[in-house]
């Protein structure tokens, strides 16, 4: 399931779940797994030119999510950044 809002033109408008939300979400017995994402643009300015880029954030668990697995190392996990607290470091 993909929670997706659309505006009247038709473009899409992803629904940016606050944390308590997504937690409330992972509550549900209907759903296995849950995972947020979101991006936007950017412009780097450290070349020649600029240039346009899309960035994107995504929960911890969507590798997982996904079944990804990590071209080195391992990704990043829920115990990493517990809710509500500063991101652990290395």
């Amino acid at each position: 399931m993909e929670l997706r809002l659309v505006d009247k033109s038709g473009e899409d408008r992803f629904a940016g779940l606050s944390g308590p939300q997504m937690d409330q979400l992972r509550q549900t017995k209907s759903l296995e797994d849950n995972y947020a994402m979101d991006w936007w643009n950017l412009t780097t300015t450290d070349g020649d030119l600029p240039e346009d880029v899309q960035a994107m954030y995504i929960s911890p668990n969507a590798p997982n999510h996904w079944g990804i697995r990590a071209l080195m190392g391992r990704w990043l996990i829920p115990s990493d950044a517990p809710p509500g607290e500063p991101a652990q470091r290395w």
